[in-house]
């Protein structure tokens, strides 16, 4: 379904729900959560950006109160992953706003507005292989990241 087909109060609801989403869960997960882990470790940017995002993927499992198991799981593999993007995002911004922005984005379309907004009929391998490039350069790029900034303040 176009959003240009939806009745106005459901693309109002579809916006409140994606910019709630992205401003609360970018403040807790990329803002506080990842500020409050990555001061006490040298792999500052790396075990913060893992942890974040891996606990950011979990939190998506309440939705398996309302949705199968498989999308569910799915929904969880795609949010790990960005959570990964999106701490990388943060630390070259050095600005959660951009977060927000792209996790909002993310969020709106109609699919947020029906009970199983996770990947519905298709495979836990497939969406596990599609999203694999993009967890593999998003932990190079934190790794990266976290390296130059080691080596930098030495």
């Amino acid at each position: 379904m176009q959003i240009t087909h939806m009745a106005i109060n459901k693309i109002i609801s579809m916006f409140v729900i994606a910019l709630m989403a992205g401003v609360i869960e970018e403040l807790l997960f990329r803002g506080l959560l990842f500020n409050s882990l990555f001061y006490h470790n040298k792999n500052r940017f790396l075990i913060a950006g893992l942890i974040s995002s891996i606990l950011f993927g979990c939190m998506h499992l309440i939705n398996l109160t309302h949705q199968p198991l498989q999308s569910t799981v799915g929904q969880v593999i795609f949010a790990f992953t960005t959570g990964i993007i999106l701490i990388y995002l943060r630390l070259l911004s050095n600005n959660i706003v951009w977060c927000m922005v792209l996790h909002f984005f993310i969020d709106f379309k109609p699919v947020i507005l029906t009970s199983n907004t996770g990947s519905h009929n298709i495979s836990l391998v497939k969406v596990f292989l599609a999203v694999l490039p993009l967890m593999i350069l998003a932990i190079i790029c934190l790794w990266l990241f976290n390296r130059h900034y080691v080596q930098t303040n030495k």
